[in-house]
């Protein structure tokens, strides 16, 4: 596709929030959108209030970059290169259990729609599935942590599916693989024939999954019943999608790039034409998060600069 004019992208920016010493690899909105948790290569991660912009807490308790973090309830989960995962009571900003089952960094954790599973994944090339107590952030006593070995290279990224029977896991050996996560069974092997399937997303309206494989500038649509890619979205500029993610009402696919802009695919439209928005950040957009109160989205994008923005 040829190269189009980009406009800026839509809304205004709240405020923006710098405290992170380096990159916000991942930041995610609380259940009722009252708090944002950032996670970075500073080792920290920062419990932001949203209407005030203020520091609740500031987590300490990796030794390593935190690569990724998710709310369930009262519960945060982070996950970091220490190879250890921990769950936080977040509204007192208390440190509850601490997951230490990989050998090499872990890349990303997730925690499935009922809050029974939380899954983890590695560059050790395994994903594992444990059942934890949303209310406390404890272990289910004598819960069975289920490893899933199959994967040949390091798995980057992890998702459950809308009604968390299954688990997708995107790795460096060019594959996605859906397990059942209940028997941690391999249900099926999905093969990619761009590279390396660097992150994953389910459409919240159920059907389909969306991937992205590196180096490469295409999005992958996947249809969940028959696991054919049914679209390969493409951005207009051969800048390469580093992240993707999907409003949370299932229409629009979001793309991020290092250029510091936003690519948003309508879903619902045949040809799927990419409109290309632009933001202020300086580093590439590295993440973002979104939430609906019902009344409107409040969304936040950060970058390699540690610099998070909130808009609305």
């Amino acid at each position: 596709m040829g190269q189009k004019e980009s406009t800026p992208f839509k809304g205004d920016i709240i405020r923006s929030l710098e405290r992170h010493e380096g990159p916000v690899l991942h930041c995610a909105f609380s259940p009722d959108g009252k708090v944002l948790a950032s996670c970075s290569t500073d080792k920290n991660v920062i419990l932001w209030n949203v209407v005030t912009g203020d520091i609740m807490y500031t987590l300490k308790g990796h030794a390593d970059d935190v690569t990724y973090c998710c709310f369930y309830e009262n519960v945060l989960t982070t996950c970091s290169k220490d190879r250890t995962a921990v769950l936080w009571v977040y509204e007192h900003g208390r440190c509850a259990s601490r997951l230490a089952i990989h050998s090499a960094a872990v890349n990303a954790c997730a925690i499935s729609s009922s809050g029974q599973h939380l899954a983890t994944c590695s560059d050790d090339k395994t994903i594992r599935i444990i059942k934890f107590l949303p209310g406390t952030g404890a272990f289910v006593d004598g819960s069975k942590i289920t490893s899933l070995i199959g994967h040949r290279d390091a798995v980057n990224d992890v998702k459950f599916s809308p009604d968390g029977h299954y688990l997708a896991s995107a790795s460096h050996d060019t594959t996605i693989r859906i397990w059942q996560t209940e028997t941690g069974a391999c249900a099926m092997i999905l093969d990619d024939s761009i590279g390396a399937v660097k992150k994953l997303c389910y459409s919240p309206l159920e059907g389909h999954m969306m991937s992205i494989s590196g180096p490469g500038n295409f999005v992958s649509v996947w249809n969940t019943t028959s696991y054919v890619v049914e679209k390969v979205l493409e951005a207009d500029n051969g800048t390469e999608i580093q992240n993707i993610a999907i409003t949370p009402d299932g229409m629009v696919i979001i793309g991020l790039s290092e250029d510091n802009k936003i690519t948003l695919w309508a879903t619902m439209t045949d040809n799927c034409v990419p409109k290309r928005r632009t933001t202020p950040h300086v580093k590439g957009v590295m993440t973002i998060a979104l939430h609906d109160d019902g009344n409107e989205w409040c969304i936040a994008t950060a970058d390699r600069d540690g610099v998070i923005n909130i808009w609305n």
